[in-house]
């Protein structure tokens, strides 16, 4: 139906219907930046064709064995789901059970995560309330009623993943007193001193796993829109791997490795000028879609088909225990990452243009933790990996009904079994919190100011710190409502081209000077008369090349007040832009910020060796499967 309406929108709006188009003039020619329309058109009619033809043979399939078994079905059926409940109890006792321990791994300092509580407190205390804070996650008790000593319960559960008890057995007694001093110094409050009184906390790891029983006949439906939605793929031209139990497919990526070293060599076996064309390199970088919880991309189709209709390849991957399937196992979200790592290690990808949405922004944060040289541009829709400690997403995901208030649709994904222990068993914020300076330097923040989960003024004054980001938020929308919004979702693809064509021209001006310094180096040493006459042209391009990065920069520098666009703003900007590349530089920028935002390039740490081992260990494991 979601394809069905977006097809019919297009051809009854005609050309209203294309991508937003931007040209770009380099070496003579135009380059589009956007959503190529015919290919969009295509993708979708496909998988419309698809969704016909598979609803039509179940259709010759299921009605006669209806007819011709119904008298046996009904028995049988009620026996599968006596076994299933059966089946289903011994699962949830199974996950429902406390990993021993149930922390980080060891080498994980949890100082460091408090030491971002005492040397950042100037800048989160503009968007941070300590006192606040600490009265909703004691749910909501007035603070005048918390002692020192419930204060530092919930240090001791927050940072460090244990009890007061356990911290004592650990012979680290001393360190729960000297955590709520510290912070009583840094931000300036006093916890008052008084008799220890338990209070209740919002312990959701140390808790029961919130769910309710879904029958058979439920997870059936579910693995037949999961079949449809594979059909579809397929129609389109999407390939399915699978990597270490991880279902991800593939558009316009070579196989494996092997096709991209061959291409390689190829390719470096011609001129110099004409390098370039590998999947992993910054120009022909693939889009990775990571999604969120409910029935895995099959919601998000239409938006995957547009990521997927911008000129360069695109890779979706899909979570089963993120999708409301049946699960025996609930991963943590590193091993998924670590499976993501090596399935692009194995295509031979060496950077990808991240877009994740609500949960996925927890697979985006690890990825920018562990694989920081893999990500050139992150694009982050309803972000819940911001500003985690707040409480409001645990509250609002893990406890809040509809009777007080949550969304129905909301609530009732969250009861899903794997979903529920998705947040509950293993679930660590230290880990998964994604913090202003750790952003790429390319990066895109879309919120919803009705947004339920994700504290959005709080993320709002956060990023006001972050002059690189670019913001942008829609103030009618609910958490996930840009899934059903196709206008908005047009605008979005459009935002993630612009994007994307940012970090690539960086990657291209970058790469160009450092080939343009390696001629100057040999021509130096060579020292004859050819290369000699031609020094003067080699450090005019060098010049030209670094007087357009600084301008780039000085435009990006420019600071603008978060807001957000009038309507139609937005649209009437992006059409007919055939200019030069520093116009467009520019325009590009304004656009992006007219949508609300400010920017800077934020700093970074790269991943480590290990991670990077994990990930060639995971690639060797997807290689073999394949195989």
């Amino acid at each position: 139906m979601v394809l069905t309406s977006a097809i019919s929108r297009k051809l009854l709006s005609g050309n209203s219907g294309r991508g937003h188009r931007t040209g770009v003039s380099t070496n003579s020619s135009e380059r589009h930046v956007g959503v190529i329309a015919s290919q969009l058109t295509q993708l979708q009619a496909r998988c419309l064709l698809a969704a016909i033809a598979f609803w039509a043979v179940a259709s010759v399939i299921t009605l006669p064995s209806l007819l011709m078994f119904g008298l046996l079905i009904i028995p049988t059926w009620a026996t599968a789901e006596a076994a299933f409940f059966i089946w289903y109890c011994v699962i949830y006792r199974r996950l429902n059970a406390q990993p021993v321990p149930h922390r980080p791994p060891s080498h994980i300092n949890p100082r460091d995560v408090f030491d971002r509580f005492i040397r950042d407190r100037a800048a989160m205390s503009q968007y941070l309330d300590i006192k606040d804070m600490i009265s909703k996650w004691h749910w909501d008790m007035p603070i005048s009623e918390l002692t020192r000593d419930n204060v530092a319960d919930l240090l001791c559960y927050g940072f460090y993943y244990r009890s007061r008890q356990q911290m004592i057995d650990e012979g680290m007694g001393h360190i729960p007193d000297q955590l709520v001093s510290e912070l009583e110094t840094a931000w300036d409050v006093q916890f008052r001193v008084g008799p220890y009184v338990p209070r209740p906390l919002m312990r959701h790891l140390w808790e029961p796993v919130r769910c309710f029983y879904r029958p058979l006949f439920f997870y059936m439906g579910v693995e037949v829109l999961i079949a449809l939605k594979h059909v579809m793929l397929l129609a389109a031209g999407f390939r399915p791997h699978l990597c270490r139990g991880l279902r991800y497919y593939t558009y316009g990526l070579p196989d494996d490795a092997v096709t991209t070293i061959a291409t390689s060599r190829t390719a470096t076996s011609m001129k110099r000028g004409n390098s370039g064309g590998k999947s992993g390199d910054g120009a022909d970088a693939p889009v990775l879609f990571l999604h969120g919880v409910g029935l895995g991309v099959l919601p998000y189709l239409n938006f995957l088909l547009r990521l997927s209709s911008l000129g360069r390849p695109a890779v979706a991957v899909e979570v089963r225990h993120l999708s409301m399937r049946l699960c025996t196992e609930v991963p943590e979200e590193d091993e998924i990452v670590e499976r993501i790592a090596g399935a692009l290690q194995r295509h031979g990808v060496r950077q990808v243009h991240v877009v994740a949405h609500s949960y996925g922004t927890f697979m985006a944060s690890r990825l920018v933790h562990l694989h920081r040289p893999l990500v050139a541009s992150l694009t982050l829709l309803d972000p819940v990996c911001f500003i985690m400690f707040s409480g409001k997403l645990i509250y609002n995901f893990v406890y809040r009904n509809p009777l007080q208030g949550a969304s129905a649709l909301t609530w009732f994904v969250a009861r899903d079994l794997a979903h529920s222990v998705s947040v509950s068993r293993r679930f660590y914020w230290s880990l998964l919190n994604l913090w202003p300076d750790q952003l790429p330097e390319h990066t895109l923040v879309a919120l919803s100011a009705q947004d339920e989960l994700v504290p959005v003024p709080e993320v709002l004054i956060m990023l006001r710190e972050c002059p690189g980001v670019r913001v942008r938020v829609h103030d009618g929308h609910r958490h996930a409502d840009f899934v059903k919004d196709f206008p908005e979702q047009i605008k979005m693809v459009q935002m993630v081209a612009e994007l994307i064509e940012q970090a690539t021209e960086t990657v291209t001006t970058t790469s160009t000077i450092t080939e343009t310094k390696t001629i100057v180096t040999t021509a130096t040493a060579g020292g004859t008369s050819d290369s000699a006459s031609d020094l003067p042209v080699i450090m005019g391009t060098a010049e030209s090349v670094f007087a357009n990065r600084c301008c780039d920069g000085r435009v990006r520098r420019q600071k603008r007040k978060i807001g957000s666009t009038p309507p139609g703003q937005s649209q009437q900007h992006h059409h007919n832009h055939h200019v030069n590349q520093s116009n467009h530089n520019h325009q590009l920028t304004s656009h992006v910020r007219s949508d609300s935002a400010s920017s800077y390039d934020a700093a970074y740490t790269p991943g480590s060796a290990a991670d990077g081992a994990g990930a060639a260990e995971c690639a060797a494991e997807c290689a073999a499967e394949s195989r």
